[in-house]
């Protein structure tokens, strides 16, 4: 199972004066179980090529392909299909809210895929649970009384109740402070490790860091660097060229190894960093 993009490009207000290519000829393979991050600077194509995995948008070249089936060739009518399967959380999803209660919020799609009331309610339930709040003491809240971090992980669950096979995220922790930004990543996370396979818009590298395996870095459009994580430090100079910046164990393994210092340059986490520093300095182990 995967998604397939072959040689997607998408032009916005094609053939007038205001065209913009946003992606062109992007060709890539996001596999099962993958946590991926995506960067790039503004109007680098980011929010674009969530939309077109989701179906928001359809490409005027390529195709899109979910576990074998191109989804560019379906009819408007069937698309219902994708949208279940491919789940997309926008940047400010309580920006789209409607409906009175948190409840009524993430059962709306259920109600109209079809489901049973008694399957509604339990989905509800479950993917509540999964966002951290309490079923009893949230279903009847009106939205306008929730914080910023609890309206996020609402957004969250409106899509996990329907059980997607593929998350996507734009922007996910934006405006949110560290304790609402760490709960949205710790779902993030969860959903991964239930397999999952998750597609993450975000700027700060430190946090994708943390969660993904993998960063693609998008320049106008086109895919510039697909790295997995522990090729951070060794793409670093390619990648502040491209305005991101590698987190700081990395860069920090990097600088080591450009003066010539026999250090493993594949890590992951600051963990691993410090253990390749020390077996370079035996100096700094505990104790000594």
């Amino acid at each position: 199972m995967s998604i397939l993009l072959e040689k997607v490009t998408y032009v916005y207000q094609s053939g007038t004066p205001w065209q913009k290519t946003a992606l062109c000829d992007v060709s890539l393979a996001i596999k099962k179980g993958d946590c991926v991050g995506i960067m790039g600077r503004a109007g680098a194509g980011k929010s674009t090529l969530l939309a077109v995995l989701n179906g928001l948008l359809k490409p005027q070249k390529g195709r899109v392909i979910v576990d074998g089936i191109d989804v560019t060739s379906l009819p408007a009518h069937k698309m219902a299909f994708l949208r279940q399967k491919v789940g997309l959380v926008f940047q400010f999803p309580e920006e789209q809210f409607f409906a009175p209660t948190v409840y009524e919020e993430i059962s709306f799609a259920l109600h109209n895929a079809g489901f049973t009331r008694g399957e509604v309610e339990r989905r509800v339930k479950d993917a509540m649970d999964k966002v951290g709040l309490d079923y009893a003491s949230f279903k009847e809240r009106s939205l306008y009384t929730l914080s910023s971090g609890e309206k996020r992980r609402v957004g969250l669950a409106t899509v996990l109740a329907l059980k997607p096979q593929y998350l996507l995220l734009d922007e996910p922790t934006a405006a949110l402070d560290y304790e609402g930004r760490e709960k949205i990543y710790a779902i993030i996370r969860e959903a991964n490790k239930r397999g999952t396979t998750v597609i993450i818009v975000a700027h700060n590298l430190e946090h994708l860091a943390n969660v993904c395996n993998r960063i693609i870095i998008l320049e106008e459009g086109r895919v510039a660097l697909d790295l997995q994580l522990e090729e951070l430090a060794l793409y670093a100079e390619e990648m502040e060229r491209l305005g991101i910046y590698p987190p700081f164990h990395h860069q920090v393994v990097h600088k080591l190894q450009k003066k010539g210092l026999d250090i493993n340059i594949y890590i992951k986490t600051r963990e691993e960093a410090a253990c390749a520093v020390k077996k370079l300095f035996p100096s700094l182990q505990e104790g000594e």
